[in-house]
């Protein structure tokens, strides 16, 4: 085999999957709650995974609890990650000291939050293979250019992924819409 042909193979890349937008008949989920507070930190901590020399991807959970049709998210956790402008990757390890922690608070791993170094918000393939512990309902949200324009509107600006039937599923943005709420952490009403 000839040496260029090798550097081709190499460089080869599986296709992206195309998003599949769920029907709105297949799951309910329930009502997403949560504070502006904890989205500027999840931003906060997304960029945190950049270098002064280069932007990294960055990754953090989402934890929170079950209240009737609602789940409110109570906490960002920043995991310890190997990452590269354009990956993530965490260990057993690192994932152990995040069960411990939802553990040790009682709370719930609802999601995962990562950014991707352009536009796009959809899931790579390896997105889908390094999803920590997905299962009926987990969400994944992709925030696009490292977290530089934040991540609101959420629907509106990032890729939001609903794991249903052993597969992630891309919300459109009515859906994200309907199925989040962001909150004030504060509101000061007072006339100055």
């Amino acid at each position: 085999m000839r040496l260029d042909n090798i550097f081709r193979l190499l460089r080869w890349r599986p296709p992206r999957p195309r998003p599949i937008v769920r029907p709105p008949e297949l799951l309910a989920l329930p009502e997403v709650i949560v504070s502006n507070n904890i989205t500027e930190q999840t931003v906060v901590a997304l960029r945190s995974f950049n270098t002064p020399g280069a932007k990294h991807e960055g990754i953090v959970y989402w934890a929170g609890l079950p209240a009737d049709q609602h789940l409110i998210i109570t906490t960002c956790i920043v995991p310890e990650a190997e990452t590269t402008g354009g990956s993530y990757s965490t260990s057993a390890l690192a994932n152990a000291e995040v069960v411990n922690l939802v553990n040790r608070h009682q709370i719930h791993i609802v999601g995962q939050i990562h950014t991707h170094p352009g536009a796009w918000v959809d899931h790579s393939p390896g997105d889908v293979l390094g999803a920590f512990m997905p299962y009926e309902g987990f969400l994944s949200i992709v925030v696009p250019s490292y977290a530089a324009g934040g991540m609101l509107p959420l629907g509106d600006l990032c890729g939001v992924h609903l794991f249903h039937a052993g597969h992630f599923i891309r919300l459109t943005e009515e859906e994200v819409e309907r199925q989040f709420r962001i909150i004030p952490e504060l509101a000061d009403l007072r006339r100055v």
